[in-house]
């Protein structure tokens, strides 16, 4: 479902635009929402950002960064949005991650390399970095 006409709404109220300009010249942003509601603030700041290619959203789980990758596309399906998943092994175990995690790691790593034409937002946990 697209989320596209609420968007539009609240993109171009004059509250949230003065608010999104103040936020824009900040160097860093914390965003401490309600679920759902943090995936549109991160995509219409991505878009409005014009300094800034790439935007990463860090969770507590891996399964909060793959819901908010799916939520941020209802908000804007053109926005590219990529999850960079934890190892799901600890340095000190003798248990190699998955080839599909490392896989995932590896290509979210490759586009980061080559993020110079369009916008980029990562969602990532705590336990990936």
């Amino acid at each position: 479902m697209s989320l596209s006409g609420l968007k539009d709404f609240i993109a171009n109220s004059q509250h949230w635009q003065t608010s999104r300009d103040k936020i824009l010249q900040s160097t860093k942003l914390y965003v401490n929402s309600s679920n759902g509601f943090d995936s549109f603030l991160v995509s219409d700041l991505a878009k409005a950002d014009e300094k800034r290619k790439i935007s990463m959203a860090i969770f507590s789980t891996d399964r909060l960064a793959e819901r908010f990758t799916k939520e941020i596309n209802s908000w804007d399906s053109t926005l590219r949005t990529l999850v960079f998943p934890a190892l799901e092994t600890l340095p000190h175990e003798t248990i190699q991650p998955t080839a599909e995690v490392v896989g995932k790691r590896n290509y979210v790593l490759q586009k980061l390399s080559s993020a110079f034409e369009e916008k980029l937002v990562i969602a990532t946990s705590i336990a990936a970095l």
